[in-house]
């Protein structure tokens, strides 16, 4: 944890240095965290003329990155498309007046990202629309 200008400060409560317990002595979530997040959509559309369903997902370990972030994958999987955002915003590749929601802006640059930033992605073609 940061203080002011930047210092680093040493938690003195009870549970500070114990493994799996934040300094407060509640016992966190990351470091007991199994399993993976599961994260998608299946979108279907016409491409060349046909229709086409696909599922766009990806997976992301609990103990990987915690392993590698000290943090759980649903925080990763959280902060890492924020983090993408705002740099696709500050660099000018996603711009414009008013407000948008994410979905009208060129998810190319975006998807990139996530590859390049330890959240890869597949699609995989489904035999059609699912009925919910």
């Amino acid at each position: 944890r940061r203080g002011h200008a930047g210092q680093v400060k040493t938690c003195k409560c009870a549970g500070a240095g114990r493994p799996g317990f934040h300094g407060l002595g509640f016992q966190v979530a990351g470091p007991i965290t199994k399993g993976k997040t599961n994260i998608g959509t299946i979108a279907t559309g016409m491409k060349d003329g046909k229709a086409r369903t696909v599922y766009v997902n990806n997976i992301c370990d609990h103990e990987e990155a915690y392993a590698e972030t000290n943090n759980q994958a649903v925080s990763y999987t959280t902060g890492v498309p924020a983090m993408i955002g705002a740099a696709l915003m500050l660099t000018g590749q996603w711009k414009g007046a008013g407000v948008f929601n994410m979905e009208q802006l060129d998810p190319d640059p975006f998807m990139d990202m996530l590859n390049k930033h330890g959240l890869p992605w597949k699609v995989q073609d489904l035999a059609g629309p699912l009925a919910f």
